[in-house]
């Protein structure tokens, strides 16, 4: 099964897309967006430039939007922000595994459009990239870091989460450069994308907004308390999981909660009943519930 194919919207698009070798369903935003995943590991096909061109062209016509494709600090992604206003807060949103930061742009620019609060923050959207994936056989696709195996309990690739964690903070350290208070900057992400999330929200010597991880799990856990951050507890987390998710399994999320937890966190753990790995509108809806609560604060 080659990819996946754009089904129900324009914002969709043909992306080839391997996650851990398995088949999911994500949908993003309230017009049904379904992606199919390979279960082999196998050369992505360069449709990335059409899907550019798509990406770029949607936010030229927006006119309440400044587009940029790079994240802003010299790596690959995406940045939009409103067009004629200083932006007051920062979401970081990381993708997962083979994807990049087009696979999530429809549903960032969704909770743009909800307004409120939500108007007037700049989107950062980071591609990560590409390494070999061990899972996978080696293949190389986009990845915050090495994935071994499904397993919670085998190595973790304690490197390539390093790394992602120096470039997430790089662009954290460059948005108070420019004025955003650390308080109103969010990181988030789907899958590994909120694994990376998470380990630089519990890792943090500088109090966040927030981090949301949805379908995801707390990487190297046999770490903590030992590493937890000057700042990490103080930082809200919100994870959310499909019952039914069979690649990060949903038992696999709750653990990772319930350490968060014990470790002092103020968190939250949102299910959604016969969900897989992906995600679907009341979660993208509940993810602008969490942002708006917390800038409102």
């Amino acid at each position: 099964y080659m990819g996946m194919q754009r089904i129900a919207h324009l914002n969709s698009r043909l992306l080839p897309l391997v996650f851990f070798g398995s088949l999911f369903i994500r949908q993003v935003s309230s017009v049904a967006l379904a992606r199919s995943q390979s279960t082999i590991a196998r050369k992505l096909q360069a449709t990335a430039p059409l899907s550019r061109i798509f990406y770029s062209n949607t936010a030229a016509e927006d006119s309440t939007m400044g587009f940029e494709e790079s994240d802003s600090y010299g790596g690959n992604g995406i940045t939009f922000t409103p067009d004629g206003a200083t932006p007051d807060a920062v979401v970081i949103w990381l993708h997962g595994l083979g994807d990049d930061a087009y696979g999530w742009f429809s549903s960032m620019a969704e909770l743009k459009e909800m307004g409120g609060v939500l108007a007037n923050v700049k989107y950062i959207l980071p591609t990560a990239p590409k390494r070999p994936i061990t899972l996978n056989g080696g293949f190389f696709m986009t990845g915050w870091s090495d994935i071994r195996s499904l397993s919670p309990d085998s190595t973790e690739d304690s490197a390539g989460f390093e790394e992602s964690k120096a470039r997430v903070e790089k662009i954290i350290a460059g948005e108070v450069a420019k004025g955003i208070k650390p308080e109103r900057i969010f990181v988030g992400g789907f899958s590994q994308g909120g694994a990376v999330a998470l380990h630089v929200a519990a890792r943090s010597s500088v109090q966040l907004g927030g981090a949301i991880g949805l379908s995801t799990w707390l990487p190297l856990f046999k770490e903590y308390p030992a590493v937890l951050g000057a700042a990490a507890k103080g930082i809200p987390v919100m994870m959310c999981h499909g019952t039914a998710d069979m690649v990060v399994q949903h038992t696999w999320g709750k653990k990772s909660f319930d350490l968060l937890k014990e470790l002092g966190f103020d968190i939250q753990f949102n299910e959604y009943e016969g969900m897989a790995h992906s995600a679907c509108p009341k979660e993208i809806s509940d993810v602008a519930t969490f942002l708006k609560a917390k800038l409102a604060a």
